[in-house]
């Protein structure tokens, strides 16, 4: 199967609309959005582009925009990208959207990193997203504790215990 059949297979209306956990493979998209699980980035408007040197090339894929997934450690990261992106000029409803499902797709976000209203923090993002890679779409999904989520310290109602944790 070709690179541009299989994102055509995972990236139907109905397999959009079904919400139900697909593969997460390099250069998977959702819209104008591509998941480089190479780099572990999240690009917008990507194209694919061979990069490295005989037994290390791959395939990149590179656009005009990049967001580090294995940078979000918890949910008010995945916030603070949702609105940069909602800034920029070339943000429709479509790319937001979009940008939301892959966001979802990729850290499962009520499931590990904001159930229940608690925040959640993901240990070490580069095993988390290798973790779903290998997983999601393969069969039963792995428990977010496999994947290296855990609850977040709380934060205090009192201000000042809250300033002499710092």
């Amino acid at each position: 199967m070709t690179l541009k059949m299989m994102h055509l297979k995972y990236t139907t209306p109905t397999a959009v609309r079904s919400r139900k956990p697909l593969r997460l493979f390099h250069g998977r998209r959702w819209g104008s959005w591509t998941f480089d699980t190479e780099r572990l980035v999240l690009v917008h408007g990507a194209e694919p582009v061979m990069r490295g040197r005989d037994d290390d090339e791959y395939v990149a894929f590179l656009g005009n925009y990049e967001i580090d997934v294995e940078r979000i450690h918890q949910s008010a990261q995945v916030l603070d990208w949702i609105l940069q992106i909602r800034g920029k000029t070339w943000a429709s409803s479509v790319v937001m959207r979009d940008l939301i499902e892959a966001f979802d797709d990729i850290f499962a976000l009520q499931a590990n990193l904001c159930s229940f209203g608690s925040n959640k923090i993901i240990g070490n993002p580069t095993a988390f997203l290798k973790c779903r890679i290998g997983t999601v779409g393969n069969g039963p999904q792995q428990g977010a504790a496999r994947c290296g989520v855990s609850a977040a310290p709380a934060i205090p109602s009192n201000p000042e215990s809250y300033q002499s944790q710092l």
